[in-house]
């Protein structure tokens, strides 16, 4: 007769599979990407955001996550009803201080109408972004809706405006502009990007912004073949900034051609570029520079997908040629 013997095993309630057991008690190592100078890490992440989605590669650690919050939210480029949707909720949804440390730049492509839900939006976004350092305004919006937004800025550190052109930023008529005036002591960088239809001298742009008692960049523009009175006018402003300045560090005008002539122009052989040309040669402060339509908004083709990275450093180009000379 044979007997059979069953052994049976019985695991104690508070026991884990060793697997898990063993993921619990061993120390974790953060990535080695994290021993690498904070400048690699933030270039090997924007290289990633190329193929991946944030929300994969945050998954990683929480110190990963922080850097891509610097990445993704340093410079907000809002190009639709889209986006302004989405950053609102943002701004709801984040803390004043996240907003404050992390949002650096804010950049309009796109004019919603004064009246619509995404104008009152971004008025909305602005003051909550306290550190905002730098804010892009397209054309398009009515003289009260341009400043509105200006005014709406709630940041002592705010240093540059550009503007697409002064269409909309300033009214035909010259009355009232100074009712209409913003004064940001901490203004130092103005670019008026593109010249816009009819005249606006610019000294009457300057006035739309108050005193401006810092400010040190300056870029405005003109289109050539224009109304030849008016050019002597903007020639003569120029000069006034010029000497009313001493503390303006350069002064770039960029020479656009007429929108309806062929590609290639060659905006040197105006008459425009030359009164410019010769007043530049009595002060080393003003830069010419040929112009180019929608550059612009090509500044921002580095941040459209996920915010990433950082617009071409217009200033930067500035000194470059100023060198050359």
């Amino acid at each position: 007769m044979t007997m059979s013997r069953t052994l049976t095993v019985t695991r104690a309630p508070n026991s884990r599979p060793r697997r898990l057991s063993l993921s619990l008690i061993t120390p974790r190592a953060p990535p080695p990407l994290l021993n690498l100078p904070a400048e690699l890490v933030f270039e090997i992440l924007e290289l990633s955001l190329q193929t991946n989605k944030p929300s994969n590669i945050t998954t990683v650690c929480k110190t990963i996550s922080s850097f891509l919050d610097i990445i993704l939210y340093r410079t907000v480029v809002l190009n639709s009803n889209d986006t302004v949707n989405l950053f609102y909720r943002t701004t709801l949804s984040k803390t004043s201080s996240f907003l404050s440390t992390h949002v650096k730049h804010v950049v309009l492509t796109f004019a919603p109408d004064h009246s619509s839900l995404q104008f009152r939006r971004i008025r909305d976004i602005l003051p909550a972004c306290t550190g905002l350092r730098s804010l892009s305004l397209p054309s398009g919006y009515e003289l009260d809706s341009a400043l509105t937004l200006v005014r709406a800025v709630n940041s002592d550190v705010l240093s540059e405006l550009i503007v697409h052109s002064h269409e909309g930023l300033l009214s035909q008529s010259r009355l009232g502009l100074q009712q209409h005036s913003v004064c940001n002591a901490s203004l130092s960088h103005l670019r008026i990007s593109e010249p816009g239809d009819g005249f606006i001298s610019p000294r009457s742009v300057l006035s739309s912004f108050g005193p401006l008692p810092h400010l040190t960049h300056l870029q405005l523009s003109r289109r050539i073949n224009s109304n030849e009175q008016n050019d002597r006018l903007f020639i003569d402003d120029l000069d006034t900034i010029l000497k009313d300045r001493p503390d303006l560090k350069v002064l770039v005008v960029s020479i656009f051609p007429l929108p309806w002539t062929p590609a290639g122009t060659d905006v040197t052989q105006s008459s425009i570029w030359n009164m410019v040309e010769s007043l530049a040669m009595l002060d080393r402060r003003l830069v010419l520079r040929k112009g180019e339509y929608k550059e612009w908004d090509a500044e921002w083709d580095g941040v459209r997908r996920a915010n990433m990275g950082e617009a071409s450093d217009f200033w930067t180009s500035v000194r470059n040629e100023m060198v050359v000379l």
